[in-house]
C-alpha cells in the first residue's frame, strides 16, 4: 500500500481505487510500530482479531455507510 494520508476522503478514494480494508489495517499497524511508543494506546486490539472482524465489512453497502472501512481510536481524557 502506498503511503497515503489517513483522512476520510483519502481512504474513500483509496477504497474506490481498489485498496482493501486489510491493507489499510496493515498500514495502521506499520505506522504504530514505526512510532514505537507504548504509551500512545491504553489498549490495542490485536491484528488477527481486527483482520477477522474486517470480514464482516463485506455485508455493508459502502454508499450508505460513510465510515465504512475507516479505522479509528477512542481517546480517554481522564
Amino acid at each position: 500500500m502506498q503511503l497515503l494520508p489517513f483522512t476520510i476522503q483519502s481512504l474513500h478514494k483509496a477504497y474506490a481505487d481498489g485498496t482493501s480494508p486489510e491493507a489499510v489495517i496493515e498500514e495502521c499497524f506499520r505506522r504504530i510500530q514505526a512510532v514505537n511508543d507504548s504509551g500512545i494506546f491504553l489498549h490495542l486490539i490485536d491484528r488477527d482479531n481486527i483482520l477477522r472482524q474486517i470480514q464482516q465489512l463485506a455485508e455493508f453497502d459502502t454508499q450508505t455507510k460513510p465510515l465504512w472501512g475507516i479505522p479509528f481510536a477512542i481517546k480517554d481524557n481522564i
